[in-house]
Order: structure tokens, then sequence, then C-alpha cells
């Protein structure tokens, strides 16, 4: 059976890639995936989520019932950081020093020194998803329940100190949020018959696209 692969990430340039499958060491590309190197530095785990700075060289990954790993030189050596949780997903800043992660049934985390240390935010919820600005002072991230299918996107401005869900958008299990550089633009996709949902102005106003799937 071929490994699934939950988590990829890319360089600005898109020539730096980290891909992770379940079960199998993380793989990375310098020449935007025409070759694959096996980055035996890193462990066979369940990966959950990887991200990328913006020139590919410090790069962070997450499992689920594992630590969160970074990487300062493209991938060839990885040191775990934390410690073990269900990590769920990750986002980074474009230096890659600036930090936010999920973890499922626990916490938002935020790190400003690229993962040394991590900064328990806001309160236990079943997380699915995280994005950052740039700057990593902008972040969005996904709540839900795949019992009820009730869950709410989160906002923060400040790094992640402080949280706010805005009012107004269906409750959903928000697997997916994407963030524009400076983190105005925003998306967000629900799994449960949702539409997508789209802001312009950092998520104050959301408007609604394309019709209801199961993203």
């Amino acid at each position: 059976m071929k490994a699934q692969i939950p988590a990829v990430a890319s360089s600005t340039n898109g020539l730096k890639l980290l891909a992770a499958a379940e079960g199998a060491h993380l793989r990375t590309s310098a020449d935007g995936g025409v070759t694959w190197v096996e980055q035996l530095g890193s462990l066979k785990t369940n990966w959950t989520s990887v991200a990328s700075s913006a020139d590919g060289s410090q790069l962070v990954a997450v499992a689920k019932g594992g630590f969160a790993y970074t990487s300062a030189d493209s991938g060839v050596t990885w040191v775990p950081r934390d410690r073990s949780r269900n990590w769920s997903a990750v986002a980074s800043s474009a230096d890659g020093t600036r930090l936010v992660g999920a973890v499922s049934g626990g916490r938002l985390h935020t790190s400003t020194d690229s993962g040394a240390g991590w900064t328990e935010r806001e309160f236990g919820r079943q997380w699915f998803s995280v994005a950052s600005s740039a700057d990593g002072r902008r972040l969005l991230a996904g709540e839900g329940d795949f019992f009820t299918g009730q869950g709410r996107l989160h906002l923060s401005t400040d790094g992640g100190t402080t949280w706010t869900a805005p009012a107004g958008l269906p409750l959903a299990n928000w697997l997916a949020v994407a963030s524009s550089t400076n983190g105005q633009k925003l998306l967000a996709a629900g799994f449960n018959n949702q539409q997508l949902f789209i802001s312009a102005d950092g998520g104050t106003n959301r408007v609604a696209r394309e019709t209801q799937r199961l993203w």
C-alpha cells in the first residue's frame, strides 16, 4: 500500500519543497519536484502538517502523537521541539521565526523563536487548520467537531495572544484555511457541505463562493 501524503510545503519561488507521508521519512526537493531526497534525519511517523519559510531553509513538521520538529538547513537535520502532542496543523511566517501550531483536542500554540519555545494559546478545541501572514502576526485557525459539525473560525491580529471568532459564519468542520502575505485576504473551506468563504479585509467581511461541497 502506498503511503498517503497528508502535507506539502513550498518556498516562495517553488523550487524548495517539503512533503510528508504517513509512516515515512520526510522528503525534500531543491528543483521544484523533479528529484526528491529522503531525509533520513527525520523520523518515520504519522506526519500531519508541514510548513516552510519563504526561502525554504526554515522548516517545521508536526505529527499526531509526536513532537514538533524544526530544521534550519532545508530539511537535512531535524530537532524535536516542545513535547508529544496530537498536532494537527502548523504554519510559518516568511522568515520562519514565528510559528503557529494546532493540537487536536488541545490548544493552539505559538512560537517566536523558530520552534525552540512554544506558548499555549486559546482554549482546547478540535483544531483542524491554521494559516499565517508573512509577518506571523495575523493568524487564522479553523476548528470543528466530526460528530456535530459545529466549529468556528478564529482570528488573531497580535501573533496569537488574543483570538476572536467572527459572527455570521456557518458552523462547520473548517478543515482548510489560507492567508495572503499581508493577512488581509483569507480563504476557509468547510468539510460538511459548505461553500468556500473568502475575505478581503482580514476577516471582517466574508463572501460565500462556489457551491456546497465536501471540501
